[in-house]
């Protein structure tokens, strides 16, 4: 994650802020540049998540999401 966004940062989409809070933590923030490319970089999201979800149920999409956020809270706390 870090070599993602120190390109995104190189290339001026992001830049990063200490958290005053927790001198460990970066604040991430798109710059201009970086907004601009967000509705073309959704847009793109939008078509691969239609076509990998393409014939799953919204029940079963919903369910799947569901799971998948209990697995991240699960990792979260585990890594506290």
């Amino acid at each position: 994650m870090t070599g993602l966004i120190d390109r995104m940062e190189r290339d001026g989409f992001v830049c990063r802020s200490p958290d005053p809070t927790d001198r460990r933590v970066q604040i991430i923030f798109l710059t201009d540049n970086g907004k601009k490319c967000g509705a073309p970089v959704m847009n793109v999201v939008d078509n691969v998540l239609s076509d990998i979800f393409s014939g799953v149920s919204e029940k079963d999409f919903a369910q799947t999401q569901a799971l998948l956020k209990q697995v991240l809270a699960n990792a979260q706390e585990d890594s506290k």
